[in-house]
């Protein structure tokens, strides 16, 4: 007997707009009792130091590939039917707090954490991941985005800081570290240009995080369970994320 797998059409993207397609594919699978089948991701940018072993680290960071169909899966009789990218964004973006409030949803966040120490601090603090999209550097190019001030980041973590007196804050970027001098503070410590694996955990398991317009901290806040402080962009916030205009 055949079976029918559901894919998304492969992605030429960094790894947060990849890792975002596929958590919205595996949840739309699920709820609609289909069979999602991962094909591996091919093609992905952002890889700074062109390390060869990239993409198995993106592979190992998702805990996808263990934990549900690939093509090893794969019967030569069985179907593959790809999901289209835009239809799928755009039906998990309009009901985006229904989704990520589905088993499904539940269900991967175990799998993200199965591989993984989910306190990554342990310093008494109240961490604060602060994700700062650079845009335009020389190895982006076409890239159309607006670089986010630093002093509009500031003004976040200062908010935080009244709230919170015990906050520890975590940059993490790319780029020259002169850039986040603005920033520095006996509160701060500097991440920048380190590698992707460290960097996603960190963001995701600090007990806040501020995001930037940007899918990468994007999926981070949706698999946080602390405080996202949200910077409006084209990806929808969920109902308790506070929203920083």
């Amino acid at each position: 007997m055949s079976l029918t797998y559901y894919s998304f059409s492969d992605r030429k993207d960094g790894f947060g707009a990849q890792f975002q397609t596929l958590i919205y594919s595996i949840i739309f699978c699920e709820q609609n009792k289909q069979k999602f089948l991962y094909k591996g991701i091919t093609n992905i940018e952002h890889n700074y130091d062109n390390d060869p072993n990239y993409i198995n680290e993106i592979d190992e960071i998702m805990n996808i590939k263990k934990n549900y169909a690939t093509m090893t899966t794969f019967k030569n009789n069985d179907v593959i039917r790809e999901l289209p990218f835009n239809k799928l964004i755009n039906i998990i973006d309009r009901k985006f707090d229904y989704y990520l409030s589905t088993p499904a949803f539940q269900r991967y966040k175990n799998i993200f954490w199965q591989n993984k120490v989910k306190h990554n601090f342990n310093n008494n603090k109240f961490n604060v991941a602060v994700h700062i999209r650079r845009y335009c550097m020389a190895v982006d190019s076409g890239c159309q985005r607006q670089t986010i001030p630093i002093w509009y980041f500031e003004n976040i973590m200062n908010m935080i800081r009244q709230k919170y007196s015990n906050a520890q804050f975590h940059i993490y970027s790319v780029g020259d570290i002169e850039y986040f001098n603005p920033l520095l503070n006996p509160d701060v410590e500097l991440h920048i240009n380190e590698n992707i694996s460290t960097t996603f955990i960190q963001m995701v398991s600090a007990d806040a995080i501020i995001t930037s317009r940007s899918s990468l901290s994007h999926v981070a806040g949706m698999l946080s369970d602390g405080e996202v402080y949200y910077i409006p962009f084209w990806h929808p916030p969920r109902k308790e994320w506070i929203i920083i205009q």
